[in-house]
């Protein structure tokens, strides 16, 4: 079942634990970054995933999608 809530909020600090392997430049596992969006996306009503905008400490930024990226949120944002 696929969570109503969105896994994390813009501001949360999270570390990135495995991604999917098709990325052409995939941000290293372990890498900890900033959420700076946080956006529902839905192909129809069976296909849904989160899509995460980080930015990532070693100054890139990227997209995760969960599933099927997965990471660890290390602090909350500063309004939670």
């Amino acid at each position: 079942m696929f969570p109503i809530d969105p896994p994390c909020k813009v501001g949360d600090r999270v570390r990135i634990t495995s991604h999917d392997d098709d990325h052409p430049w995939p941000i290293p596992v372990g890498t900890e970054g900033t959420v700076t969006d946080v956006a529902e996306f839905r192909r129809n009503r069976l296909v849904r995933a989160w899509h995460i905008d980080v930015t990532w400490d070693n100054g890139r930024k990227s997209t995760m999608w969960t599933p099927p990226d997965k990471f660890d949120i290390i602090t909350k944002g500063p309004n939670q």
